[in-house]
């Protein structure tokens, strides 16, 4: 009988890594992006992800675009441990053999709706119904618990300006950085779309000290210029009004509570960026991660019912001419002021 792995592996024979991109565009089917594994000389030596081949030079041979294998999974693994072992090693696609030999690839997409929703493949977490489940044993067992609550800012914003990948990989940064500071008798799960939530067995003292470190730590992906961003909340700690025998509809509040304290430091912190373009200046320029360059000057440009522009002149080291580059304000003048001064020192 085939395991679950078997039955949910793409199961086709590899591309020859000789073969050039223009070669292989006539043996894939470009409709349905998908990760495609490379055989050379008789041996599985990487994946590419087939929407690359449609923008890749026709010249260039597949062994140029080849990724790194970073899962290698029998046919035999459970599905919760591939799903763990693909978070772990961020990798959206994994080699599966059958008696050491080459089977298919897997992808995270492929057995997203096996798993169901209790676990996440991308993050390897469990879903909110883990935390439900704890929490309401823990009251029924007499003990006290807190809800932290983590919300992605403008998660989306990665997804449109970086892709959809890289948005992947912020959402595997962020779960690693909680997995590495979630304490043992803790329970971490991804609650939603850009949304994690911490359950702990204690009094708020403690989950205070936890939430401050973790708005202290800084996350950083490939590919992102700024160090992701995310917003905080707590509640609980606090047993009055609560009865083990409401267990169910207490924790949701608690979880609800967290989720409003996170949003509301959210928008708090939103409010205390720079609105004028002298302060976002010189909030700009008091930063020393945003590269190798210097606004000399900027100016807001009124282009009527389409908005603003901002436009700034750069000076850059070994360049003789400044450079002028024009931004749109899309409610936020610092991220603005910011785009512009990297794109003008790229």
């Amino acid at each position: 009988m085939a395991s679950n792995l078997e039955k949910l592996t793409r199961i086709e024979a590899p591309l020859n890594a000789q073969l050039t991109v223009a070669e292989s565009r006539e043996l894939v089917d470009h409709d349905a992006p998908r990760t495609l594994a490379l055989v050379d000389n008789g041996r599985i030596i990487g994946t590419v992800h087939s929407p690359l081949l449609v923008h890749a030079p026709g010249e260039s041979k597949l062994l140029s675009l080849a990724e790194p294998i970073r899962v290698v999974l029998d046919v035999s693994t459970p599905l919760s441990e591939a799903a763990r072992r693909m978070s772990a090693q961020q990798s959206q696609a994994a080699i599966i053999t059958k008696e050491g030999k080459y089977l298919g690839v897997l992808s995270p997409n492929d057995f997203l709706g096996e798993v169901g929703r209790t676990f996440d493949p991308l993050t390897g977490l469990e879903f909110s119904d883990r935390l439900r489940e704890w929490g309401q044993a823990c009251l029924e067992d007499g003990q006290e618990i807190t809800i932290i609550f983590i919300d992605l800012n403008d998660f989306g914003l990665y997804n449109k300006r970086y892709g959809h990948v890289v948005g992947d990989h912020v959402l595997q940064a962020l779960a690693q950085v909680l997995k590495d500071h979630t304490p043992a008798d803790a329970v971490l799960v991804r609650f939603g779309g850009d949304e994690f939530a911490i359950g702990l067995p204690s009094e708020r003292a403690r989950a205070e000290a936890l939430a401050e470190t973790l708005r202290g730590l800084q996350v950083t992906v490939e590919g992102v210029p700024e160090p992701v961003g995310y917003s905080v909340g707590l509640a609980g700690g606090r047993r009055v009004g609560r009865a083990a025998e409401h267990g169910a509809a207490n924790v949701d509040d608690l979880i609800n509570a967290a989720s409003r304290d996170a949003l509301a430091r959210k928008r708090e912190s939103k409010s205390k960026r720079p609105r004028s373009l002298h302060e976002a200046l010189a909030a700009v320029m008091q930063r020393d991660d945003l590269g190798e360059g210097t606004i000399r000057d900027a100016v807001i440009l009124d282009r009527g019912a389409e908005g603003q522009l901002v436009e700034v002149i750069v000076t850059r080291p070994n360049h003789p001419e400044p450079r002028i580059v024009r931004r749109p304000v899309k409610g936020d003048l610092m991220a603005a002021l910011e785009t512009a001064l990297r794109d003008a020192i790229r």
